[in-house]
């Protein structure tokens, strides 16, 4: 069958949406474990770095918005280790998973690097970026993802927290 222009640019348009449908959008591909999972991480890198920074903080800024971002993302583990025994949902590892670990990974070898006299910059940069890309994450995948009504709930205080996070180290940021 040989198509003319019209018929041409139809089946490129049909094409295109069906690729833009599937194309970078793991929320499809996601579980419940896959999101417990991605939570369990993004906690873990945020203790992690919140950790570094209580120890190399130099303005009380720093060192407190780290105090508590460890203080919330440990009970926030806690309590998501909780849910998800009690739904019966085992966490999974996944490639969104993977990913997010090393960028946990790039933001602590940043901390690592970064001397103490621009420490607490770096640090509240990290936290803006990583904060920013989970709650990316929670908008464009995991929250339209969830099926179990419980995980639903604990994505939206989880979304709540994250947001707070972000606008604190923002207003840091400003001073």
């Amino acid at each position: 069958m040989r198509l003319n222009g019209i018929s041409k640019l139809r089946h490129f348009a049909a094409a295109l949406m069906v690729l833009g449908a599937t194309a970078g959008c793991g929320s499809s591909a996601l579980t419940d474990g896959k999101i417990f999972g991605i939570l369990k991480t993004a906690n873990d890198g945020e203790i992690k770095a919140s950790q570094r920074a209580q120890e190399h903080a130099q303005g009380t800024s720093a060192k407190d918005y780290a105090s508590m971002v460890n203080s919330m993302h440990t009970d926030a583990n806690a309590r998501q280790t909780k849910l998800a025994t009690d739904q019966g949902i085992t966490p999974v590892t996944s490639t969104d998973n993977t990913s997010l670990q090393s960028a946990n990974d790039a933001v602590y070898a940043k901390l690592v690097a970064a001397p103490d006299s621009a420490f607490d910059s770096e640090y509240i940069t990290q936290m803006i970026e990583s904060h920013q890309k989970v709650l990316d994450l929670l908008d464009n995948d995991m929250i339209p993802a969830a099926h179990n009504a419980s995980l639903k709930t604990e994505l939206a205080t989880t979304k709540a927290a994250v947001t707070d996070h972000l606008n604190k180290a923002k207003a840091i940021k400003a001073q």
